[in-house]
């Protein structure tokens, strides 16, 4: 399996990320362009809108953690080194946090 780089990033709005939790039989084509494209879904504080949707709380996970996703900063964090780094450009990611950082730590351990 490809590794992820969580340099590039795909931001999905609520509706896209309910649709995917909806539908998994979606997740491993969606997975093979996530791969092939090194691009990782990027989860923010949009999320806070399905809070009170809980039948998508385990499907929601389910998918965030099937195919390459990660938790990127809050705004005010990214605005904040984006100044620090005027006129430059920004050399931090934005990714906080990889939500499959088990797996593929998982991975990476079988495959030795």
């Amino acid at each position: 399996m490809a590794s992820v780089s969580f340099s590039r990033f795909l931001y999905c709005d609520t509706n896209i990320l309910s649709h995917l939790a909806k539908h998994p039989e979606l997740w491993p084509r969606i997975a093979e362009y996530l791969l092939a494209y090194d691009l990782t879904i990027a989860v923010g504080t949009q999320v806070a809108e399905l809070s009170d949707v809980d039948r998508l709380h385990k499907p929601l996970s389910s998918l965030l953690t099937a195919v390459p996703a990660g938790i990127i900063k809050q705004w005010d964090v990214v605005l904040s080194e984006e100044v620090s780094a005027h006129p430059g450009q920004r050399p931090d990611t934005l990714l906080a946090y990889p939500l499959d950082a088990l797996l593929q730590r998982a991975r990476r351990k079988h495959r030795v």
